[in-house]
C-alpha cells in the first residue's frame, strides 16, 4: 500500500514566518519612502494633480512678483528649487516612515492661510497607495523564502 499523510505542519511553519516578515518593515518602508517623495518631486510640473486636486492659478499680483523679481516663467511654487528639493525621510519604524519638507514655509502652502490658497505639496493618493500595498505585501510574502 502507498499513502500519504497531510497535515498542516508545513503551514503552520510558512505562517510564522508570514508572521515573523510583518514584525519589521524597516527596509519596505525605506524603499516606500522613497518612493513617495519621488512622486512629491513630480507634483510640482504636475501642478498638484498627482498629489490629488490640481492647485489653485496664481493671483495676477503674484505672477507680476516672480516676474518683476525674475523668475516669471517658473512653475507654481517655484523660484529657487528649494522646497522641490528639501523633501527628507526624517524616521523609518517598524511599520512606518516619516517624509518632510523641512523648509520653514512648506505648511504654509500644504495648508494654506488666509489669503494664500491651499497647494497639497504631501499626501497619500489613492495612486500612490496602489504603489505601496504591493510592495508591503511581496515583502511579507517573500522575504526568506
Amino acid at each position: 500500500m502507498a499513502k500519504v499523510t497531510i497535515d498542516d505542519r508545513v503551514f503552520q511553519r510558512q505562517m510564522k514566518e508570514y508572521g515573523n516578515n510583518i514584525e519589521d518593515l524597516r527596509d519596505v518602508f525605506e524603499k516606500v519612502g522613497d518612493i513617495a517623495i519621488n512622486e512629491f518631486v513630480s507634483n510640482y510640473p504636475a501642478s498638484g494633480a498627482k498629489i490629488g486636486v490640481r492647485w489653485a492659478s496664481l493671483a495676477p499680483s503674484t505672477i507680476a512678483q516672480k516676474a518683476r523679481l525674475g523668475f516669471g516663467g517658473k512653475p507654481m511654487l517655484e523660484r529657487t528649487g528649494k522646497l522641490r528639493n528639501a523633501y527628507k525621510i526624517t524616521n523609518i519604524k517598524p511599520h512606518s516612515v516619516t517624509i518632510a519638507n523641512p523648509t520653514s514655509y512648506a505648511h504654509y502652502h500644504n495648508e494654506g492661510t488666509k489669503k494664500m490658497p491651499m497647494r497639497k505639496i504631501v499626501g497619500l493618493p489613492l495612486k500612490l497607495k496602489g504603489k505601496i500595498a504591493p510592495m508591503i505585501l511581496k515583502h511579507i510574502f517573500t522575504k526568506g523564502i
